[in-house]
């Protein structure tokens, strides 16, 4: 049974072999008929570009080269449908395995249904061709006489046809080229049309492969991309608008506020306000403070989110660099009638190489954030030396931090809680900006606290300590 139906395959693809006569004819006259077509060129192309022109297909959007494993794949295809003598059954059985594989990979499972056709356009003519290798794989999505794909592009499959190959000398030989051109069926689905041509070497045509695909996954995927890809470019729009607007407030809202604290100041040390008049002044100094802290603040934030942050170390005395941090504290622990001492390990270097506005904002943000939590008992600064590093200790005794909510209070504008955050104020922005520098200073900071008997926020950072001789020379 085997052998009968290898000899009906046999004589049926020697119709097709180049070696016969009727072929090599075929074949003479095909490159007789290109040659004369090539001097032909400019009525050629007027007469393909007519061609277009009448079936309505946009070549210039619509042409697209093969993808390496796709034209491997229809090599293998025209190749293994256009067998000449002497046929080799053992030969032709490994053709098609390889063609099964590859083409399992490239098409499965989106194609829908493939079409054969000889030149003169004829579906049914290729149909025996076809059947003699369809049966070598059921997983092929090989269906000729699939009438509901057929019937719905019945006019574009007739229309188009073999009239480029039949015209155009660059397709009669162009077996890497596939020309696709997307419909959409009765039923909104997405399908590609794209024809192969078939030919035999010399370039004599055989017929064509009409190949419909399944696209609407790939035209969702598309336009997902096309919507991320806008997103995105949209975030950066409004990321540069936003960075604009903040540069712009940086200079019109602290500049009139340092001078409004300036002149408070001034009005200070005149020694000619009267006691309520005094009240109201530091009220308003305070005040100013404050708001010029939360403008810095964002300021800042916005700053590092757009990666503008840049640390510049320098030359630090470092316990001159502590003393002003708690003659800054000082005030808040007298209003608060607090308890603060600042404790310096003998064993830290006398000067480091550090950012200093960046490691002040770290400790001052701790500091304040320790002073607004504690209402009773004490606040503690201890700087220490361990492991090649310097520790920067905020010790209080609070109303402390529940555990879960550990990672939480490092979030931008996040708080212990909401009631929290309206009786004491503040934006939630500084611990958020201490992380954020930590980080950028190669750090870590890390958090202790037990609810209801305070917190120690514990910040790392690498020392670079200062030599003898650079302790002299300038920064």
């Amino acid at each position: 049974m085997m052998i009968s139906h290898l000899r009906k395959r046999i004589m049926f693809l020697k119709r097709f072999v180049f070696l016969s006569p009727t072929i090599t004819l075929l074949g003479v006259f095909g490159i007789l008929v290109l040659v004369a077509m090539l001097v032909m060129g400019g009525t050629i192309l007027r007469q393909v570009e007519a061609n277009r022109a009448a079936i309505g297909f946009n070549f210039s959007t619509a042409n697209r080269p093969f993808s390496q494993l796709e034209h491997e794949v229809m090599q293998l295809l025209v190749y293994v449908t256009s067998k000449p003598d002497p046929f080799d059954a053992e030969q032709f059985q490994q053709d098609f395995g390889v063609l099964e594989s590859r083409w399992a990979v490239v098409f499965w499972p989106s194609v829908q249904a493939v079409f054969p056709q000889d030149i003169k356009n004829n579906i049914e003519e290729m149909i025996p061709l076809w059947e003699s290798i369809q049966d070598l794989s059921a997983r092929w999505v090989i269906n000729p006489q699939n009438e509901a794909v057929r019937s719905e592009f019945a006019e574009t499959l007739n229309s188009f046809g073999l009239l480029i190959f039949q015209t155009d000398v660059r397709y009669q030989s162009a077996r890497g080229l596939i020309l696709d051109r997307i419909n959409e069926s009765s039923q909104g689905l997405l399908l590609t049309l794209s024809i192969v041509s078939l030919s035999l070497v010399g370039y004599v045509m055989l017929g064509a492969f009409s190949i419909y695909r399944f696209i609407q996954d790939q035209k969702l995927a598309e336009r997902k991309t096309r919507a991320a890809l806008s997103a995105e470019a949209a975030a950066l729009e409004t990321s540069n608008f936003k960075d604009q607007f903040l540069g712009v407030m940086s200079h019109e809202l602290r500049t009139p506020l340092n001078a409004i604290i300036g002149f408070l100041g001034i009005m200070g040390m005149s020694g000619k306000l009267d006691e309520r008049s005094t009240h109201m002044m530091q009220r308003s100094r305070a005040n100013a403070d404050r708001l010029l802290l939360l403008i810095n603040d964002i300021l800042d934030l916005s700053k590092i989110e757009a990666g503008r942050l840049e640390l510049v170390p320098n030359k630090v005395f470092l316990r001159d660099l502590v003393q002003r941090w708690q003659y800054q504290m000082e005030v808040l622990a007298k209003q608060k009638d607090l308890l603060f001492s600042v404790i310096i390990d003998p064993q830290l270097p006398q000067s480091i190489f550090i950012d200093e506005e960046a490691v002040t904002k770290i400790a001052i943000n701790l500091l304040s954030n320790a002073f607004k939590f504690t209402d009773s008992g004490e606040v503690s600064l201890n700087l220490r030396c361990q492991d090649h590093q310097w520790l920067i200790e905020v010790r209080d005794s609070g109303i402390g931090i529940p555990t879960h909510l550990y990672d939480n209070i490092f979030e931008s504008f996040r708080q212990v809680d909401n009631s929290s955050k309206r009786a004491r104020g503040g934006t939630g922005l500084g611990l958020s900006i201490v992380q954020h520098l930590v980080k950028a200073m190669n750090g870590t900071v890390r958090v202790e606290s037990e609810l209801g008997a305070g917190s120690t926020f514990t910040v790392a950072l690498p020392i670079i300590a200062v030599s003898e001789s650079q302790l002299q020379a300038p920064n």
